[in-house]
């Protein structure tokens, strides 16, 4: 059974995909988190 080119380029097509729902999963919770944390800094000042 030999790997060709194409079938190495459909897997890694597939981990991409995964890769980026993972990444636009996890993103916007990042973001809220530090944009909770500057807004108490922000009402902390004034």
């Amino acid at each position: 059974m030999s790997i060709n080119i194409g079938t190495i380029m459909f897997a890694a097509g597939i981990a991409g995909m995964i890769i980026c729902m993972i990444v636009l999963y996890i993103l916007p919770k990042i973001f809220e988190k530090q944009r909770k944390k500057l807004m108490e800094e922000i009402e902390a000042e004034i």
